[in-house]
């Protein structure tokens, strides 16, 4: 079963769960990186290393989202940031969530999420920068 069709059928067996009133695209998104979440961790658990498993301890489910998705070299410097700098910025910037439904997705508080925010996008930035400038452009 794919992650969408996981998500929607989770939901619908919890629906007595969901708010009235309250934001559904926060419910679903938070159903949905839950599941990947797990789903990711369930995956990899007890798996040596070399089958699956990863030695870099940053990275996480966030990363193998990004995969085939976006430019390498700006998934490269994604991939390279930790966690928590990483999820905010896909839900944010790429997701298009705002602070509030992101730290609602991530358990966590606006302010944390400002914070991974700036601090990622400063990371990504720098490396960005570096990267640019190792490239010889043709005229």
């Amino acid at each position: 079963m794919d992650l969408v069709q996981d998500t929607y059928l989770k939901a619908w067996t919890a629906i007595e769960q969901f708010t009235p009133g309250a934001n559904i695209k926060v419910w679903l998104a938070k159903i949905a990186y839950n599941t990947f979440v797990n789903g990711y961790h369930k995956k990899n658990r007890g798996k040596p290393v070399g089958e699956g498993r990863f030695v870099d301890n940053r990275r996480g489910p966030s990363e193998a989202l990004l995969e085939n998705v976006m430019d390498k070299d700006i998934e490269k410097a994604l991939k390279s940031l930790a966690e928590e700098f990483r999820s905010a910025i896909v839900l944010v910037d790429i997701g298009e969530m705002n602070y509030e439904e992101s730290a609602m997705v991530l358990n966590s508080t606006v302010g944390a999420v400002r914070s991974r925010l700036s601090g990622g996008r400063a990371l990504l930035k720098k490396k960005l920068y570096e990267h640019a400038k190792s490239m010889e452009f043709t005229k």
